[in-house]
């Protein structure tokens, strides 16, 4: 899905992205949708979540929520300071998973 929005949405946009540029002032133009998933989110939203996916990550939503450059963070404000920290925690935590497995996998003669 990354290499998607990179590709296809993102495209001649990635410098400006990776800049810092402010995602509604982008011209990108999502897809349409009839029915949004709740009733405050609109055309920016869609924006905003193709950039901060971009950018942060599959599902990485509170780094999404903190980035100044997309709408979340003005509508919402920001979160309590100990939900980052357990998003961060989460992540290390699987990432020690994954290279616990890939060790597993080398010692077994999976991996070469």
């Amino acid at each position: 899905m990354l290499h998607y929005i990179k590709q296809e949405i993102i495209r001649d946009l990635e410098a400006q992205v990776n800049a810092g540029v402010n995602a509604a002032t982008l011209p990108i133009q999502p897809p349409f949708c009839e029915k949004s998933p709740t009733p405050w989110w609109d055309a920016q939203a869609d924006v905003s979540l193709l950039v901060g996916t971009y950018k942060h990550g599959y599902e990485q939503y509170d780094s999404m929520r903190l980035d100044p450059t997309l709408c979340f963070l003005a509508r919402f404000g920001s979160l309590d300071k100990q939900e980052p920290l357990s998003e961060m925690a989460s992540l290390e935590a699987n990432g020690d998973e994954l290279d616990k497995a890939q060790s597993i996998s080398k010692n077994e003669g999976i991996l070469d």
